[in-house]
């Protein structure tokens, strides 16, 4: 499953999950994982994410997988393919149309 143009962004929202943008791009989070009232799992650009209150840590496939599922193996691939398979992709790079002034 190709999910390389699939953003942290998409995921959160599409899980009703609210988050905060830092000004690193890193995105912040009240972890799904267990109680707390400080947001402490982290998003970054790269993919990754890790909570800083439980420990929890892996890739955006662990994350849902976990989160949708309860899952920490791989059964169940097709549910996951559906959560991802309609999320548009982002552009690549020199993908994207800006528009330019005349």
């Amino acid at each position: 499953m190709d999910i390389s143009n699939v953003s942290w962004r998409q995921i959160l929202r599409r899980l009703g999950i609210v988050y905060k943008e830092r000004s690193t791009g890193t995105l912040v989070a009240l972890c799904s994982f267990h109680e707390e009232k400080t947001p402490s799992c982290h998003f970054w650009l790269s993919g990754r994410f890790r909570c800083y209150g439980c420990g929890k840590m892996g890739d955006m496939i662990f994350f849902v997988r976990l989160y949708k599922f309860g899952l920490l193996d791989d059964s169940r691939p097709e549910e996951l393919e559906n959560f991802f398979k309609d999320l548009p992709s982002l552009p690549g790079p020199g993908q994207m149309d800006l528009p330019f002034g005349n």
